[in-house]
């Protein structure tokens, strides 16, 4: 074998490597971060604290209950046909809202009105971020 088609053969299997691995990682930062982790006929909630610090939240189960989900973890919570009611600090007020059952929501600090928000993970995984390139 001539060196030059030895060289042609190194550089593609270097290129080869190079691209499964990049493919790997774009797919990681893809808005599907959490897949599989709940169907959506299932009657369950799954907060997501994107953000950096623990946060607390209180949701309806019969009596209200409180739980703190530490940065990058989450809660699987139970809930009811028409939804889970969630009430959380957003940092000047207690907000309430009401979760749709079979939905992945992320917990995350909204900077452009300096505030913590509850909103459906997808949503939050399209926006501009340093946890994802576009």
């Amino acid at each position: 074998m001539s060196w030059g088609r030895f060289l042609i053969l190194v550089f593609t299997v270097m290129f080869t490597c190079a691209y499964s691995a990049n493919v790997r990682a774009q797919s990681f930062r893809s808005i599907d971060q959490l897949p599989s982790m709940i169907d959506p006929a299932d009657a369950r909630v799954v907060v997501a604290n994107v953000g950096t610090t623990a946060l607390n939240i209180s949701y309806l189960d019969e009596t209200w209950h409180t739980i703190q989900i530490p940065p990058g973890q989450y809660a699987t919570l139970a809930s009811q046909d028409a939804g889970l009611s969630v009430l959380f600090n957003d940092g000047v007020e207690v907000k309430s809202v009401t979760l749709n059952s079979g939905t992945t929501y992320a917990l995350y600090w909204n900077s452009g009105v300096n505030r913590w928000a509850i909103a459906p993970y997808d949503e939050v995984a399209r926006r501009a971020s340093g946890f994802r390139s576009r």
